[in-house]
């Protein structure tokens, strides 16, 4: 469960990661925010929150909190202050920067003087923490109104979920009651039609991607990967969806790779949130939700659904 969120004025932020890999996924929530009549607003003068950088230290502090002031600058131009953001880092990184210049003046200054520079006016509202939001949530918040659009029967799929460290581990008190039993996506599983599988062993775990694991210790991410996959498998799901692009990059990406080094043929089918209602309200599994980007083929699912 997550917090009262508002009933308009969202600023669409749009995810670099996913738009260089799974940019249904981006496609899938213009969808189905315009299925569902969301007011928001998409600015293709919007940039990178850096988190890719910030993460492995290769962006100081500075130019990530200029950015996000600058993002937040621009949706408050266009009446749109609060921010939907489709990637968990992101979400993380927005917040976080709004927390960093809100608690250090000297930072704030500097950030100022920045965005005068190339004519904008941040001032100190414009950066709340409390105004970022994850598009999940703006989907959790419209639920009851998902139902009216599903065209597929998804009765038959049993379905697993994974939120991800940078939503619920970074800032737990978005979530009303206990954070390691979140049941956001798992909620909106349900409302679709499919079989939720709303808890399994590993249901919290990371997906052992940190950004830099992946690459610095790639033995330690497959096998955290692993343990993740090989959990869901045993409680029969065919689909595991998730918020994250860095997780279902790890989780869809080295599936080849476990079968390689561990010996074992999972075939689990990853989906973002966006993309899974998408489909169950109609579109395009290749025009909009762009399931062919994808490295575990999705297919077998679309035609179990007739959908091809």
């Amino acid at each position: 469960m997550i917090k009262k969120i508002p009933s308009a004025g969202f600023y669409l932020f749009k995810s670099c990661f996913i738009g260089l890999e799974y940019p249904g996924a981006e496609s899938s929530t213009r969808f189905v925010f315009d299925k569902l009549g969301i007011d928001y607003y998409d600015d293709p003068r919007q940039s990178c929150c850096t988190g890719m950088g910030m993460n492995v230290d290769a962006i100081p502090p500075l130019p990530t909190a200029a950015l996000a002031a600058r993002n937040f600058t621009l949706a408050n131009q266009v009446n749109h202050p609060y921010f939907a953001t489709i990637c968990s880092t992101c979400y993380g990184v927005n917040k976080e920067a709004c927390e960093w210049m809100t608690h250090t003046p000297q930072l704030y200054t500097e950030v100022k003087n920045i965005l005068a520079k190339v004519g904008l006016e941040v001032k100190k509202e414009y950066l709340k923490p409390e105004n970022v939001y994850h598009a999940c949530e703006v989907l959790y918040e419209w639920r009851n109104k998902i139902t009216d659009h599903v065209v597929v029967d998804f009765k038959d799929v049993r379905i697993a979920t994974h939120h991800g460290c940078h939503f619920y581990k970074l800032f737990p008190e978005a979530v009303v009651g206990d954070p390691e039993s979140i049941q956001v996506l798992d909620e909106l599983v349900k409302v679709i039609g499919a079989d939720s599988i709303s808890w399994y062993a590993e249901k919290n775990y990371c997906c052992g991607s940190g950004f830099r694991h992946r690459w610095l210790s790639p033995e330690l991410a497959r096998a955290a990967a692993y343990d993740k996959l090989v959990s869901v498998k045993q409680v029969g799901a065919e689909i595991l969806v998730n918020m994250c692009p860095m997780c279902a990059f790890q989780f869809d990406r080295s599936d080849a790779l476990l079968e390689k080094y561990m010996g074992a043929k999972l075939g689990i089918i990853h989906l973002n949130i966006a993309q899974l209602i998408a489909l169950s309200m109609g579109a395009d599994p290749y025009k909009v939700v762009g399931v062919q980007t994808h490295s575990v083929k999705v297919e077998p699912i679309l035609k179990k659904l007739k959908i091809i």
